[in-house]
């Protein structure tokens, strides 16, 4: 359970769908592999359906939120990870405990940065956790 006691929902799946070209994708992963958790630490990526990405952390673990609309909000989690640690990262220059299995490695963020960027959705091969 996470340090805030709210429930979650596991989910693995998608529901939006659109397009983005070769370039754009290559551009937006440069910007996730520049966070580096001290000068940059935070990033926002959109769709024009209006779903929301927000990556922070770096450079070895990243939290990566996913906002659906404004009341559907989903964490992608690591299962490598204990939710009974934590870890602590900075995030939009703030310093931040976080459960350990919300802290995801790169290569996991850069699956979950691909399909957003191709589908606007959350990846079907990551696990996330709703918030509510």
């Amino acid at each position: 359970m996470p340090l805030d006691g709210r429930k979650n929902e596991l989910w693995r799946g998608s529901r939006h769908r659109h397009s983005s070209s070769d370039a754009e994708d290559r551009r937006r992963g440069r910007a996730v592999r520049r966070l580096d958790g001290q000068e940059s630490d935070l990033l926002l990526l959109n769709t024009p359906a209006g779903c929301r990405m927000t990556i922070g952390g770096g450079p070895s673990r990243f939290v990566c939120e996913l906002s659906e609309n404004e009341s559907d909000r989903w964490t992608l989690i690591s299962s490598e990870h204990s939710p009974d640690e934590t870890v602590t990262i900075s995030v939009g220059a703030s310093i931040v405990d976080y459960p350990a299995d919300w802290c995801v490695e790169l290569p996991e963020l850069l699956k979950a940065v691909a399909v957003f960027l191709r589908e606007g959705a959350r990846s079907e091969e990551l696990s996330w956790v709703q918030l509510t």
